[in-house]
């Protein structure tokens, strides 16, 4: 019988973000497998915890009096010599460069690095994780984009792509609820990668053709107080709901007419795949992280240079649109693989390559 491999979880905690909830998932497949044996090494909790499968997983906190205390790393290898693990998987930047140093004192762990998007801060920050993470023996991209982003860095190690898995919607309790009904849905972190200034300069324009058109956007961030500004400032208050951030995003998904993304740039977006297989028509700025689900032929898909007027009038085509529109069959094909199930497959194909190289 072939022994279990032995993987380690770094992250730093399971805050609001797509990165942390596709941790869970791939945690939550492995722990009920049989030919991997993972652990969780985390900093902190978070508002994801509860969806943590906890009772079949060895969870290990390690707290830290921030990102930079270098007390993590020692701590770390005990856990990893302790539980004899075989590969150190790491997800985001403050996981990552204490994972060089964890790696140099544990011989014999293989590092991996998971990245998670395609553009990052030009700040010390990442020119130090691009440094060290370039020793690393794998990296791992949720997309292409995200992949191209190491070229900088010249990596001594493997690289894969393997996407994000994509749970399929669950049924919606309570689908008659008007409070959650809204035309167009915006999912997401508040925050200046997700361009939502631009989205309600093109909704003011709807509402200008469409009066009682409605948008709801779920998430929170440091930009909150400023979008809720601009939308007294366009006249558009009553027509926004901002509902902050929510555990459940599935009710959003079932009582919306259309999706709207108009991200500056994304790993593989979470948002946009779940959309797409509850059936939603998405209007989604053409970058090559949005092509990869939607397709080279999807025809909502917006330059970013677009203005507000071009884009009011795709959300104004996409509501009149039906669920499951053929133009996102492709996407929908492409993601009927994307099971939490066969993308950890992938994760443990790639570990089990690397130990045995």
């Amino acid at each position: 019988m072939t022994k279990a491999l032995r993987l380690a979880v770094f992250i730093p905690s399971f805050a609001d973000g797509g990165a942390q909830r596709q941790c869970i998932i791939l945690l939550n497949e492995w722990a009920r497998r049989d030919d991997i044996e993972p652990i969780l090494i985390r900093t902190d909790g978070g508002v994801h915890d509860d969806l943590l499968d906890a009772e079949r997983l060895d969870v290990y906190d390690v707290p830290v009096r921030s990102n930079y205390d270098p007390t993590i790393i020692p701590r770390v290898a005990t856990i990893l010599r302790r539980r004899r693990s075989q590969v150190l998987f790491s997800w985001l930047q403050a996981s990552d460069v204490p994972s060089y140093f964890v790696r140099a004192i544990t011989p014999g762990v293989k590092w991996v690095l998971a990245e998670r998007n395609s553009q990052h801060p030009d700040d010390w920050r990442f020119r130090l994780r691009g440094r060290l993470g370039r020793s690393a023996d794998a990296i791992i991209a949720n997309s292409e984009p995200g992949l191209r982003y190491w070229d900088r860095f010249e990596p001594r190690g493997k690289r894969f792509v393997v996407p994000n898995a994509v749970d399929h919607p669950k049924a919606v309790q309570g689908a008659g609820d008007d409070a959650l009904r809204a035309d167009l849905l915006h999912v997401g972190r508040l925050e200046a990668q997700k361009n939502i200034p631009l989205l309600l300069d093109a909704f003011a324009a709807v509402c200008a053709l469409r009066p009682a058109t409605t948008l709801t956007i779920v998430g929170d961030g440091s930009q909150r107080a400023q979008l809720e500004a601009q939308t007294h400032e366009y006249g558009v208050s009553a027509n926004v709901r901002f509902v902050g951030f929510q555990r459940d995003v599935s009710k959003y998904y079932a009582h919306s007419r259309a999706l709207v993304s108009l991200s500056r740039h994304e790993g593989m977006p979470n948002v946009l795949a779940e959309a797409v297989v509850s059936g939603l028509p998405v209007v989604v700025s053409d970058i090559p992280e949005h092509r990869n689900i939607v397709g080279q032929g999807y025809p909502r898909a917006v330059p970013l240079s677009s203005g507000a007027a071009e884009i009011a009038s795709h959300l104004l085509a996409v509501l009149d649109e039906n669920r499951f529109p053929p133009s996102l069959e492709f996407a929908r094909a492409s993601l009927r693989n994307s099971t939490p199930a066969r993308v950890a497959d992938e994760y443990v194909k790639r570990f089990v390559e690397l130990t045995s190289a």
